[in-house]
């Protein structure tokens, strides 16, 4: 930073204002900066320990007001959640998770899904939002003959 410093002058002479050449009081002391808006203020940066100290206190006060999470002891197969994570795309939970339910109501295994038309497999998921771009993501024939996922 280019810092100028000001002669001391007493506050009981009036000052004639020329631009920048009058002084500007800041807390670290009388300066006055070349370029003002260039001014930044140091802070104080915490350590990793500060910081993981922090995150404990923090977590364990979560975790005194909501409790302890349990994790689920059912994991959903990972063709569900990929499919999933695919209608999630673009808009919220709540449309996303009503998607998936139409589309594993009207169809019932995964090789439906594969085996339906394009134009189907997008109306049905359509209150997701880009229901066009979501069904030609899901539809691949080598998209799913590739992977090691289960058709069921």
């Amino acid at each position: 930073m280019a810092f100028r410093r000001s002669p001391v002058r007493s506050r009981s002479a009036p000052q004639k204002s020329r631009g920048r050449s009058v002084p500007f009081f800041y807390p670290f002391g009388e300066v006055t900066p070349t370029r003002p808006w260039t001014i930044r203020m140091k802070r104080k940066v915490p350590k990793k320990a500060e910081l993981r100290e922090k995150t404990a206190r923090v977590a364990r006060k979560l975790e005194k007001f909501l409790g302890v999470p349990v994790p689920s002891k059912r994991k959903a197969p990972a063709l569900d959640m990929l499919i999933a994570t695919l209608l999630s795309q673009n808009t919220n939970d709540r449309n996303s998770h009503r998607a998936y339910v139409q589309m594993r109501k009207r169809f019932a295994k995964w090789q439906d899904v594969l085996n339906a038309p394009a134009g189907q497999l997008a109306d049905t998921i359509r209150v997701g939002g880009m229901a066009n771009q979501k069904s030609r993501r899901i539809k691949p024939r080598w998209w799913w003959q590739g992977s090691k996922f289960t058709c069921r």
